[in-house]
């Protein structure tokens, strides 16, 4: 029995000495650290780990748009796939050219009607799985940038 407490009491003390080695080891580092970014933040220099924002240029907003009408034909083939009997094309190069030459509003109208044409075909429940939501996201995009 005293054996096991004097264990214990030179466990604990073995503890708080290490802990106390270590702690102003790591108080030291963070103040280093804190000092370095105040530094850079006073000079103008940008703070450490703050990611910088890349400006988006007019072709990116168009590669984005183009890439969403892809989504929205991945979905279309993926739909038409799942229904082998159903008869339905899916030609977006009109819409594709409306969205390369910022004919927002046409494509817009477009987009709607080809959501139409899907649900026709497919059925609303079938399309609102695949496509609809696709449709309507770049729909709300291209609103946003009206």
């Amino acid at each position: 029995m005293f054996a096991i407490l004097v264990m214990s009491l030179l466990l604990s003390t073995l503890l708080i000495s290490a802990s106390a080695i270590s702690m102003p080891q790591i108080y030291g580092q963070a103040e280093q650290n804190m000092t370095k970014n105040m530094t850079n933040y006073a000079s103008g220099n940008p703070l450490q780990n703050v990611p910088q924002e890349k400006e988006l240029t007019a072709n990116d907003v168009k590669q984005s748009r183009l890439a969403l009408l892809q989504s929205v034909n991945a979905s279309i083939e993926i739909l038409k796939k799942s229904q082998p009997t159903v008869s339905f094309n899916s030609n977006t190069t009109h819409i594709e050219q409306l969205l390369k030459t910022d004919q927002l509003k046409e494509a817009i109208v477009e987009l709607e009607n080809l959501q139409a044409d899907v649900i026709k075909a497919f059925g609303q429940e079938a399309a609102n799985k695949q496509v609809v939501p696709q449709i309507e996201n770049l729909i709300g995009v291209l609103k946003k940038q009206l």
